[in-house]
């Protein structure tokens, strides 16, 4: 059976699968049903774009408390049969970046839980990955400067490196050998 909440306009907002207790919030078509525990329903073909609005989205995250620094809006994820309050086993976090109300400068954090003290610590996440509000990537790094800045050893899967023009600019042939293509320069000398 399938319950249903209206609004006072008698239009659908809310609707519980009481099978399988998924609620589905938004506008379900007569057939359908909330497909998952929680499942929001739009109907929409508005566009990405920089001038979205918050009522465009299908989900909103706002903590209005706070202007503070490093205050965020974010997501919790834990796997566990463990009833204990504030384990959490990942996170990710839009952290405010300024004190001023009006500038909504927002780091996106991805952090993960590596060893909670065998299941002591509530406080035992880590941040992994950072995307700065001006489009920079850290990973192991808070504070990237650069489009990508890495803290640690990386691989890279495919065999290139290319440049803005899509030219091989150093390959790897898998095996540890390593190919510059073009002319390397070191200060004014080029060799």
């Amino acid at each position: 059976a399938v319950d249903s909440i209206l609004s006072t306009l008698g239009t659908q907002v809310l609707k519980v699968d009481t099978a399988t207790h998924h609620v589905g919030i938004g506008e379900f078509a007569a057939p359908e049903i909330p497909r998952g525990t929680l499942h929001v329903m739009t109907s929409s073909v508005t566009q990405a774009a920089a001038s979205n609005t918050m009522g465009l989205f299908n989900l909103v995250l706002n903590n209005s408390g706070s202007n503070q620094t490093n205050s965020f809006a974010g997501i919790a994820f834990d796997v566990s049969s463990e009833t204990v309050a504030n384990r959490i086993g990942a996170a990710i976090r839009a952290e405010r970046q300024s004190g001023v109300a009006a500038n909504h400068s927002l780091d996106l954090t991805f952090s993960t839980n590596n060893n909670d003290n065998g299941g002591t610590s509530t406080d035992a996440l880590t941040e992994r990955m950072r995307i700065t509000s001006d489009g920079k990537v850290g990973i192991g790094v808070a504070t990237p400067g650069y489009a990508l800045d890495v803290n640690g050893d990386i691989m890279i899967r495919g065999n290139d490196i290319r440049d803005s023009a899509g030219n091989v600019c150093i390959s790897f042939d898998g095996s540890g050998n390593v190919d510059i293509l073009g002319n390397v320069t070191y200060a004014t000398t080029q060799f």
